[in-house]
């Protein structure tokens, strides 16, 4: 028995584009900027992200900063973001040629995402 795809949902991050890739280049460039190395254990947390700014402050905190060195995290995570929007997204391989089969095929389609 085989089965007619009637719609197709895709999520946006990971899945089309390599925003994945882009979160972990820009938190490791965050950590760098306080001399720190992100932690391998952060950077597979971002491809289960599902909340910026509260993963921002995990970051933060996984950073071990000294207490001494005050961080305003507000304007921090507004340059994080700045730069996180800088960065160009690239199509994943394949979903152009995917997306248009689907297209051609009068296949509807949809994107969602969570940030």
């Amino acid at each position: 028995m085989s089965h007619k795809i009637t719609h197709v949902l895709f999520d946006l991050d990971g899945t089309l584009v390599n925003t994945i890739d882009i979160l972990i280049e820009v938190f490791r460039e965050f950590a760098q900027s306080y001399g720190k190395i992100l932690s391998n254990e952060i950077e597979r947390g971002v491809a289960n992200l599902t909340d910026i700014p509260i993963f921002f402050d995990k970051v933060i905190d996984s950073l071990d900063l000294p207490r001494n060195k005050s961080i305003d995290r507000p304007a921090v995570h507004k340059e994080f973001m700045r730069q996180l929007y800088l960065k160009e997204a690239q199509l994943i391989p394949g979903v152009e040629r995917l997306v248009k089969h689907l297209h051609k095929h009068r296949v509807p389609i949809a994107i969602a995402t969570g940030n």
